[in-house]
Formats: structure tokens, sequence, C-alpha cells
């Protein structure tokens, strides 16, 4: 009985005895199968090159043909890999037998041929041709299935590139928002600042005559100006898009700052802020975006906090983590959207019209947090709200301990700005440590001062001067004097210009308005490194 699948089946009989097609014709032909048959190789070949034939009967010996059976196999199996033939023979050996099976065969049979033997046969040539033809369409739709999930996985990794885009865009706009609230303050701060300045410089005009009030004045002026640039480096913090920048930071200095930044706005709102932070060793962060996060946390603290309250800002330091603790004596958050806190275009403010939020606030603290691969929970009553940061303390700063050996020749610098104030003011600090200094104006002059004399240790240089850029003297430098430390000083500089000076040999980068005190830091270790590796060669 043949299965009702292989019936329709195409079946090719090749034989040049024409009496032997058709009494194979009339034995399969009730079965169903379409047949066809020829007595001659070429003509074969044409049937099967029409129909495509499931099966073909073939004998190994056709009359005037210089062709055999093998080589007969050969074309049909070049034609279709699937289509199974069965050889027929009336002079077998095992030598053909071997070589007709190794040519690709599915079996082989002798004339005469018994009939219901060769109905056997084609049932399971015909049932190993349709499990192929099977294997080969799956094989086909697997590989169209990958060719649409191949798609499918880059249009979902195009629409998270966009959504990430999207999600940048947002946080830079939440970022700017969170400045815009804090316009009045920084105003207030500022007119403050300048209160002082101008009120000092004013006094000390007038008393011109009293040495000690002139320092007291000078030292108020320049506490003053260290809290403008604070400012300023906070606004320039919390506008920078967010491009995560892991540098050694302090974690207590990054929230002082912070409040400072909201002071104002929290005094008029009659907030009392209190600080319970232990000393946390300088580790690597982001500072503008913890900061960020901190002015949204204090922000949403001032908002529930409508006609005043209490803001307890504290921290813990264990096992290489920090955590930080907001928590306000404010409304509270109701239990049905705490769990939705953290959702982008969330907000629980839409109902009040002094107090309308974005409701991206939070979703940006928790971009930023988890980041830094920290967490940020938050839990909440009648009695108020409790933020909770936990981040990890990568890339702790180590403290120097070893005292190394005083170098007895002198330790040798050049200044270089085109602003000779800046020359003089450095010169200036760097002769007060004993360091010999020479001032130069010019990439160029900074190059030629090399050239007659390269014994120097380290150079301040400028970024942007005529002549020679100080990236451009850097490369020469580098390339020339490698054991010469260089700084490279700038009043401004994008992120991918500081990594790219950094990657060309800086071995710092100082922003301008420089802080002495920071300079005086970095400049004891380089004269511990200097000193150091003096000692080295002269040992």
């Amino acid at each position: 009985m043949t299965h009702p699948e292989y019936k329709n089946s195409k079946i090719l009989i090749v034989d040049d005895e024409a009496i032997f097609c058709t009494m194979i014709k009339e034995v399969l032909k009730p079965y169903g199968f379409m047949i066809e048959s020829s007595t001659q190789y070429d003509l074969a070949l044409d049937l099967f090159d029409k129909n495509r034939h499931a099966l073909v009967l073939c004998d190994f010996n056709l009359a005037g043909s210089s062709k055999n059976g093998l080589d007969i196999v050969r074309e049909f199996k070049k034609k279709s890999e699937l289509t199974q033939i069965i050889m027929i023979t009336g002079r077998p050996s095992l030598e053909l037998a071997v070589k007709a099976f190794e040519t690709g065969i599915y079996d082989f049979m002798v004339k005469p041929v018994n009939m219901r033997h060769l109905k056997q046969k084609v049932d399971s040539a015909l049932c190993q041709y349709h499990l192929k033809f099977q294997e080969e369409e799956l094989k086909r739709d697997l590989k169209e299935k990958n060719s649409q999930l191949k798609t499918i996985n880059q249009q979902l990794r195009d629409a998270l590139d966009e959504s990430k885009k999207y999600q940048a865009h947002l946080a830079h706009s939440t970022k700017l928002a969170g400045v815009g609230e804090m316009t009045a303050s920084i105003a207030h701060e500022f007119n403050n600042i300048l209160g002082a300045i101008r009120g000092y410089s004013q006094l000390a005009i007038r008393s011109s005559h009293d040495t000690q009030y002139l320092l007291e004045a000078h030292k108020k002026n320049k506490l003053a100006a260290d809290k403008a640039i604070k400012v300023v480096s906070n606004l320039l913090q919390f506008s920078k898009k967010l491009t995560p920048s892991m540098e050694i930071n302090d974690i207590n200095q990054a929230i002082t700052e912070t409040i400072t930044l909201s002071l104002h706005h929290l005094n008029l709102q009659k907030i009392k802020v209190e600080t319970i932070l232990d000393d946390i060793p300088q580790f690597k962060f982001d500072s503008g975006q913890l900061q960020q996060v901190f002015l949204n946390l204090i922000t949403n603290a001032c908002q529930a906090m409508k006609s005043g309250g209490n803001l307890q800002i504290t921290n813990q330091y264990k096992n290489k983590e920090v955590i930080l603790h907001f928590t306000d004596t404010g409304a509270g958050i109701s239990q049905k959207n705490i769990k939705k806190i953290f959702l982008p275009f969330f907000s629980t403010k839409g109902n009040d019209n002094n107090a309308i939020g974005t409701g991206l606030g939070l979703f940006v603290s928790k971009q930023i947090i988890e980041s830094h691969n920290g967490e940020i929970t938050v839990s909440s009553n009648e009695s108020g709200s409790h933020f909770k940061i936990t981040l990890p303390c990568n890339g702790l700063l180590e403290k120097v301990n070893s005292t190394p050996p005083q170098k007895e020749t002198p330790i040798k610098a050049i200044v270089v700005d085109d602003e000779s104030d800046i020359c003089e003011v450095l010169s200036h600090f760097l002769r007060a440590k004993d360091i010999e200094t020479i001032s130069a104006y010019t990439g160029k002059e900074c190059l030629d001062l090399l050239e007659k004399d390269s014994n120097f240790d380290l150079i301040l240089m400028d970024l942007n001067m005529p002549e020679i850029n100080g990236d451009e003297a850097l490369h020469v430098i580098k390339e020339k004097y490698p054991d010469i430390i260089v700084y490279i000083m700038s009043g401004y500089g994008t992120k991918r210009k500081i990594d790219g000076i950094l990657s060309i040999g800086a071995d710092k980068y100082i922003s301008k308005p420089f802080d002495l005190d920071t300079l005086d830091r970095y400049i004891d270790e380089e004269i511990i490194n200097i000193k150091e590796k003096s000692y080295l060669q002269l040992s």
C-alpha cells in the first residue's frame, strides 16, 4: 500500500528496452505515480530538466550511449541532490555496486526484476525523497526565519539607540529645568558675592595705609572669588549632556556644593537642612551627574514641604560602598504612587498649579545612579519621604606615605602662557616652592628654550596660544623630551578635548581659573616623584 503523501510523485524510467519501461509503468501506474520513460540518455536529461523527478530508475548500460550508468547518476545528482536513484543492471558485480553507491545511488537491483520487490524499493526511495524534501524546506524556512529575526533584532537595536538618544535628550532637558528652578537663588548668590568683593575692595582702597587690614581684605576677596568659581562650576556641570565622566571626587563636597546652590531657595521656604556627613574616601564618580541627583531630591523635598520643615542628609561607608540618606518631613507619597515614582513622565504634582512637575527628575536620577552601578530606593509615609542611594566606591584614592630623599640639584620649570599676569602668578607660586622658573609667552618660545636647554622637570602650558598651540607643543615635547612633566591649562574644554589632550601625553589638565591650593597639592606630588626619580638615577 502506497503512502497517500507519495501519490503523484514523479518517477522517470531510463532503459534502452522499451518493453521493460512499459512493464514497470504498468506495475506502478495503479498507485497514482506520475511516470515518464526514455530509452535515450539525452532525452532522459531533457525530461528531468523539465520535471525534476523524485525517483529515477536507471539502467546501467544504455545501447548507443558512450556513457555508462555511473556517468548518468553523476549528471542527475549534479542537477538535484534530492532525487533518489535506483540502478538496474543485467550484469552485476560487487565492484560495480560499490562504485554505484559511492556515486550516490539509493539502491541497486538486478535483472530480471522482481516487481513486488521493486514496488517496495520504490516506496522506500520515495519516503527518503520526501524526508529530505521536508528537511530542505525546514532549512529554508529556518534560514528565512533567521533572516527575519536578524532584521527584527536590527530594528530593536535601532529603536534602542533612538530610545537612548531620547533619554539623553530628556535627561539634558531635565538638568536645564532643574537649574532653571534655581535661577533666582543663583542670581541672589552672585549678587551677594559681587557685593562682598566690591565692598572689601572699596574698604581696602580707603584703608591702604593699614597693611593688616589689606591682607584681611585680600583673604576675604579670595574666599568670595572661590565661592563664585564653585557656583560657575556647578552651573557648567548641570548644563552638560548626560555623558558620564568617572573621576576621583569627594562625595561630601558634591553634596555641600549642591546644598549651597539651593540654600537661598531652602531659606525662602523655611526649610532647615541638617547634614551628618562622615569622612568618606574619595572615589570615582561623575560629580556633575550626582549633583543633579542631589538637586532633584532637594527640589522634590522643597515641593513636599510647602509650609517649611526639615531635610536631613546623612551618609555611611562600609564594605567599599557609600550609602546616602535624604529624609524630609513633607506630606509623603501615597502607596499607590510610590511604585510609579521612578517612571518617566509620572508626577504627583499635576493638581498643584504652583508646583507642576515634568515627571522626569526622579526617572533621570535613577538612570544616573544605575549608570554608576548603584541603586536608589524610596520609602514614605505621612511623616515624610526617605530616599536611599547606594554607590560602589570604585577607584578609591590611595594616600602617598613615602618621603624619598631630597634631590641635590634644583627642580626647573617653564610657565607658558600668552597672558603675562598668569605667567607672573604661576612663576611667583613655583619660586616660592624653590622651583627655578622661566616664562615663555608662546608655544614656539617654549620649544626654543628646550632646544637650548632640555634640562627641565616641569612645564605648565596654556592650551590656546598664538603661533603654536599648547596641544601642538605638547606633541613635540612628549616626542623629544618624554621625561618632562607637562600640565595643560585652559579656561574651557569639553570632555572630548580633555581626553584628547591626556591621550597625547599631558600629565594633567588644569581648568582655569585655577586654584593655587589644588595646584599646590599637585605640584607637591610631582616634586616627590621628581626627587625620587633623581635619587634612583644618582644611586
